[in-house]
């Protein structure tokens, strides 16, 4: 994937906040990013096939199955779009026609899995959600190859080539391979009745080609960002890639005539889907509701802490060493989202390797971490910590971010080297990192530039 324009937060771009520690997100619900596959293949030593759905954890890297189409009677087939609902349930479109529990499934249509268990062991019962049929949809070129929902929770489809259905402004509506069609549903299930209107056109945007054709989306309910993969190679302005991205396009308008900018997503063969073609897309956001945690600052001396009581207090106590002296006490209130913020101004200490520190009943014995290069001319990052030590770090601006980890070397250096990967600008602040057992971290922060 390449861009001369990036906004790379954490592994989905509109999705995940920068996971500089002071916005970690929670241990219980992390980000996910469910994908499929229109071909066989395996990934970190889980095999998976065309009618399977992954999930990726954007925050750790781990991948599962998350639901196994040939336990549910899929096998011969292709899952080539689906939509994984805030319960759990999917939404799902097949490449080819199937009899499922009695009742022919076109691929025009629109089923629901509700499961009863998913992962390697998948069960569930299917339902008719949308009878392509009844609405218009009957031609080859009208099979459905990607679905998603709207922020206002309204169906949105693509179709593998041109169609013609109803619109809901009256008379017909034609759309092509690279557009996006919301569903304005009188009816769904058996009984589907409805009209259509162009969400997303694509060759207003630069997809105009065949390998253009969208294969997958997902829309971000709260900015309204489209993430979506083609079925190849792809370029637009300021963007280019192939068939294994998730790129994601941020509107200004939508509509009839859409306008807005490509930026990139997610690109799978940093992730060990090499030489797959991405088809179905859908995302978690995750939930932010973990334990509480806090972070100190070596370079600038604050202490900050969130996801405890929210308007309450929190007890912080700064000892020089650990069984050592007790240099100040303090209890500072949190605000509505449970974070609290100490300033040096405030404690008065010189925060240093050895000090310990209590928040409440969680402890920290702030590491040795220094971050002395930000270079933005070079794209480097640079410090030292001891010998082996696991360095987290994240850098960003507004627009732009980049999150990763590495390691000490045996002379104690750790060294980052972004130019084939990121941009680093002189507007970006940063942080590196080393988290204790529980999460809690030791701060530094680069020089000034």
């Amino acid at each position: 994937m390449t861009s001369r324009r990036t906004k790379v937060l954490a592994g989905l771009a509109l999705a995940i906040p920068l996971l500089l520690p002071g916005a970690a997100t929670a241990d219980d619900h992390e980000p996910t990013l469910y994908i499929g596959s229109a071909t066989g293949g395996s990934v970190a030593g889980i095999s998976f096939a065309d009618e399977d759905i992954l999930a990726h954890d954007l925050v750790n890297g781990g991948w599962t199955k998350y639901f196994d189409g040939s336990d549910v009677g899929l096998r011969w087939n292709d899952v080539n779009a689906f939509h994984v609902a805030d319960d759990g349930s999917l939404l799902l479109t097949l490449e080819r026609p199937q009899r499922i529990e009695g009742r022919w499934v076109d691929d025009s249509d629109v089923i629901a899995f509700s499961p009863t268990s998913l992962g390697e062991h998948t069960a569930g019962s299917f339902e008719m959600v949308l009878d392509g049929s009844d609405v218009g949809l009957s031609k080859w070129s009208e099979d459905i190859d990607a679905i998603a929902v709207t922020p206002d929770e309204r169906l949105l489809l693509s179709t593998t080539g041109r169609l013609r259905v109803p619109r809901t402004s009256g008379g017909t509506l034609q759309s092509t391979d690279e557009d996006l069609i919301v569903f304005d549903a009188e009816s769904l299930g058996e009984q589907t009745a409805g009209t259509f209107e162009r969400y997303f056109d694509g060759s207003d945007v630069g997809l105009r080609r065949e390998s253009e054709d969208i294969w997958g989306a997902w829309v971000e309910p709260d900015t309204g960002d489209i993430a979506m993969t083609t079925r190849g190679n792809y370029q637009v302005p300021d963007l280019s890639g192939d068939k294994e991205d998730v790129i994601v396009f941020e509107p200004t308008s939508l509509g009839i005539t859409t306008t807005g900018s490509f930026y990139p997503g997610w690109d799978g063969d940093d992730h060990g889907l090499s030489g797959q073609r991405l088809d179905g897309l859908s995302v978690d956001l995750g939930q932010q509701t973990g334990d509480p945690q806090f972070q100190a600052s070596l370079t600038n001396d604050w202490v900050s802490g969130w996801n405890f009581t929210p308007d309450a207090t929190v007890t912080v106590t700064i000892y020089d060493t650990l069984g050592g002296t007790a240099l100040f006490t303090g209890t500072p209130p949190t605000d509505p989202d449970g974070n609290f913020h100490l300033d040096p101004g405030t404690t008065g200490i010189d925060l240093m390797p050895g000090t310990y520190i209590e928040v409440d009943d969680r402890t920290l014995v702030m590491e040795p971490l220094t971050f002395d290069t930000f270079d933005p001319t070079n794209d480097i990052l640079a410090g030292t910590a001891n010998p082996g030590t696991t360095i987290g770090f994240g850098i960003g601006n507004e627009t732009a971010g980049f999150d990763g980890t590495t390691t000490a070397d045996s002379t104690g250096n750790w060294n980052v080297d972004l130019s084939t990967q990121f941009d680093l600008t002189a507007d970006m602040g940063g942080q590196a990192w080393i988290s204790d057992t529980d999460g809690d971290q030791t701060i530094a922060e680069p020089p000034p530039i």
